[in-house]
C-alpha cells in the first residue's frame, strides 16, 4: 500500500526519525533543532528553480510536463553543460515528484529514459557509480530515474515498457 504523505506530516515524520536515530545512539536531549528540515527542502526547491531557469523550464509547469522535457533536453542537446543541467535538474525531479505524476504515464517515462540512454554516447551508457541525490551524469540521472519508477511500476508494466 502506498501512502501519501503530506509535507507537514512527512516533516513530522522525518523528525521523528531522526530523534528515534539519536535515540538509538544514545543521544538525547542534544539541542538539535530538526525544524530547519522545511528551510533545507525551501533551499533545494530554490536551486532547482534556479537550475530549471537557466535551461528554460520552471517550476510552474507541471511535473510531468517538466519531466519531458528534461528528458529532451538531456537525450538531444549537444551542449555538455546544459545536458548535465538538465540531468540533475531530471534526477531531483523524478526523486521528488514522481508521486504527483499520473501513474498510467509511467510506461511512457520509462521508454522514454530508455531511448535516452541509448541516445547518450556508448562510453557514457557505461558509467556505473553511486552518486548522490545531485549527480550530473546524464546516464546515472536516466538510471536513477528508471529505479525511481520502478518503485510505482509493477515488473510486468516495466519490462513491456521498457521492450516497447
Amino acid at each position: 500500500m502506498i501512502q501519501f504523505l503530506s509535507q507537514n506530516n512527512w516533516l513530522q515524520s522525518r523528525r521523528h526519525e531522526i530523534s528515534e536515530g539519536l535515540y538509538k545512539l544514545g543521544i538525547q536531549n542534544t539541542g538539535i533543532d530538526t525544524s530547519n528540515l522545511r528551510t533545507n527542502r525551501e533551499i533545494l526547491e530554490k536551486d532547482l528553480a534556479e537550475r530549471l531557469s537557466v535551461i528554460g523550464l520552471s517550476l510552474n509547469l507541471k511535473r510531468l510536463e517538466i519531466i519531458e522535457k528534461l528528458i529532451n533536453i538531456v537525450a538531444d542537446t549537444q551542449d555538455e553543460r546544459n545536458q548535465k543541467k538538465a540531468a540533475w535538474c531530471l534526477e531531483l525531479v523524478l526523486h521528488d515528484f514522481l508521486p504527483s505524476v499520473p501513474n498510467e504515464s509511467y510506461p511512457n517515462l520509462v521508454t522514454s529514459l530508455k531511448r535516452c540512454i541509448e541516445s547518450l554516447p556508448e562510453k557514457d551508457q557505461k558509467k556505473r557509480a553511486l552518486i548522490s541525490i545531485g549527480t550530473q551524469e546524464p546516464a546515472l540521472a536516466c538510471y536513477k530515474g528508471l529505479w525511481n519508477i520502478s518503485d510505482f511500476l509493477d515488473f510486468k508494466s516495466f519490462y513491456k515498457a521498457w521492450y516497447s
